[in-house]
């Protein structure tokens, strides 16, 4: 059976009004759409969308039914989620591992010490002392020193080879990770190439959001300020990010972040002049078509990994903008350097790309909207711990509160929450997780949409934007660039536009406007009146047609040669331009296609206009 069809109106206000109404149905209850007959086939009730763009559209994904697409995506949830985790958990396992195995350095030595400092010290400190000492003549003289002994020679080996395994995890890891969350969203079967750069875009965000803010806050987070026992993982900051946090982890990230401005879109700005010499050197060498076609071919204008990585900058920028507000200089230096990059990289260097809609638009901006939500929660965490609150205005909300209430609310919490510096931001945030949950709800309990159908005013009728249109997109699967050689002889019959006499109808119609507005242009010509004028004139356009090849002119300048040219060719203009009569046509001109196709009855007319042609031929 047939799981989606495409159709076409010839006039849009057809199609939004089919449009409204059945949202209209809908916002009722689904089940009344059975009720009405319109939009009931074969006793199942239809499902009406907008169609999206015909380039944006994957036509081998069609066919599969709804439990099938629900089965794929479940499981790729799960399959993204595990890979997601456990990728996260190596590059933290990496992290942590190179970092407890540095050795000491020099700035953890509190003196500089010498030779016979090693030789004088006893245990305990010895070691500690010789660490110091070889750390400080420096690799070359520690492996030749006999004071260096050999355990310090092999940690020192053991941290630089767990540093560059380290760096080799986070390469492999990245280069899993993006495979496999290709594989799964192809595997989803999105019909539309929107739908499927959206499902990657999300799984790239995710991974790449918890790779990037979750692993700096839990590598430097010591856990024992939290109330675990256990601090897994060697963090040394308090969770109430003081100075300390801020000048070590905040700096090295703010360089990161500034780094970051200009990649992955500045190198192939920089290589468009590399571009330019190479697709000339190709005319040169290239051998066939398709490797010219190739060298000149513009690279893909995808979107989910620049949505992707645009968003994931941003909401690092917004979790750390409370403890950092130099971000926000980078977050604007980010978004401007993205903007103009990919503006060169679009007008420039890319291929046209399919027309998308906007899903992934919207996606993005959900994306962004975590990202505001995350930046309140920081906000009244920093700006309500008592490391930020000098003037103790916690303990106005205290002495408010019942007894039994305080005694529930662990103190460190309380005292973020419960603050003044902090209430703004609680009641921003509590205002903005209902309002967007409040209305998914609604959206998915009532059906309720956000479509709006708007009638375009001087929108032509299909039929008439089909012939007057040069590469018109179809939903005609034969008419697809990537499908059209399995459609021919001997192969899948192609498929019908639509009514052929309606397009042949347009086409005359068509061609009968460009006539008319070509016999209009030609006839405002300012000729002046008098005998000699008119004479003169005609001297000087033929003088001009002298010094072009009769078989090299437009259809225009047909026109204005049988009007300068006979005295009764102004009344033939129209069907020669109707018939699309150029210089080409005009040399090989009949007395059959002057009386047939052209109508010109009179003998006397079409011998002078066939003894000018002959004329024009030697």
């Amino acid at each position: 059976y047939c799981v989606k069809a495409y159709v076409t109106f010839e006039h849009e206000p057809q199609r939004n009004q089919c449009l409204r109404d059945y949202y209209k149905m809908r916002r009722t209850w689904r089940w009344s759409c059975r009720r009405n007959q319109r939009f009931v086939f074969h006793d199942r009730s239809l499902e009406i969308r907008e169609a999206p763009e015909p380039s944006n559209i994957l036509y081998l994904n069609h066919g599969y039914g709804n439990f099938n697409l629900f089965y794929r995506r479940s499981l790729t949830f799960v399959l993204s989620l595990l890979i997601i985790i456990v990728s996260s958990a190596v590059l933290l396992s990496a992290e942590v591992s190179a970092k407890q195995n540095t050795l000491v350095e020099t700035a953890d030595c509190t003196q500089n010490y010498t030779a016979s400092d090693v030789v004088q010290q006893q245990q305990p400190h010895s070691q500690h002392i010789a660490d110091c000492y070889c750390s400080q003549i420096g690799l070359r003289r520690a492996f030749s020193d006999e004071l260096c002994s050999t355990a310090y020679l092999k940690t020192y080996i053991k941290a630089q080879a767990l540093t560059v395994m380290s760096s080799v995890i986070v390469v492999l890891v990245n280069l899993i990770l993006s495979t496999s969350i290709t594989k799964l969203a192809d595997f989803e079967k999105h019909e539309t190439i929107s739908k499927h750069q959206t499902a990657l875009s999300q799984k790239i965000f995710v991974s790449q959001f918890l790779n990037t803010a979750a692993t700096i806050l839990i590598i430097n987070l010591n856990l024992n300020s939290i109330g675990l026992s256990n601090n897994l993982f060697g963090g040394e900051y308090d969770i109430a990010f003081d100075s300390a946090w801020s000048s070590n982890v905040g700096n090295s990230m703010l360089l990161t972040l500034i780094l970051g401005c200009l990649n992955p879109d500045l190198m192939p700005v920089l290589k468009l002049k590399y571009e330019k010499r190479k697709r000339e050197k190709a005319q040169l060498t290239v051998q066939t078509q398709i490797e010219l076609n190739a060298a000149f071919d513009g690279k893909a204008f995808t979107l989910d990994e620049r949505y992707a990585d645009a968003c994931c900058k941003i909401c690092v920028i917004l979790v750390y903008a409370p403890l950092l507000p130099l971000l926000w200089l980078v977050l604007f230096a980010t978004t401007f350097c993205a903007y103009w990059l990919n503006k060169v990289f679009f007008l420039r260097i890319a291929a046209t790309p399919p027309k998308y809609d906007c899903k992934l638009a919207r996606t993005a901006v959900y994306f962004i909207k975590i990202g505001i939500l995350l930046h309140l929660v920081m906000s009244f965490w920093v700006f309500g711990c008592t490391y930020r609150d000098p003037y103790q205005l916690h303990t106005m909300v205290d002495a408010l509160l019942p007894r039994f209430v305080r005694q529930r609310i662990n103190d460190t919490l309380f005292t973020a929450i419960f603050n003044l510096n902090a209430l703004p931001f609680i009641l921003f945030f509590i205002t903005l997780l209902f309002v967007n949950l409040g209305r998914a709800v609604i959206h998915c309990v009532c059906g309720i949409s956000t479509e709006t159908f708007e009638d375009e005013q001087g929108l032509l009728p299909f039929s008439e934007e089909y012939v007057r249109s040069e590469n018109m997109e179809l939903y005609q699967v034969c008419t697809q660039p990537s499908l059209k050689s399995a459609f021919g002889d001997g192969l899948l019959s192609v498929q019908s536009i639509l009514s052929q006499e309606r397009i042949d109808a347009a086409a005359t119609e068509y061609k009968k406007q460009l006539a008319k507005e070509m016999v209009d242009e030609l006839m405002n010509v300012d000729l002046e009146k008098d005998e000699d004028a008119d004479d003169s004139n005609k001297q000087r356009l033929k003088q001009k047609f002298l010094n072009i090849s009769p078989e090299h002119w437009s259809i225009r300048q047909v026109g204005i040669w049988l009007n300068i040219s006979f005295e009764f060719g102004e009344q033939y203009l129209y069907p020669f331009m109707l018939n699309k009569v150029n210089g080409q046509r005009l040399l090989n001109v009949t007395d059959a296609f002057l009386e047939e196709t052209i109508k010109i009855q009179k003998i006397v007319h079409r011998n002078k206009i066939l003894k000018t042609v002959r004329k024009l031929r030697l």
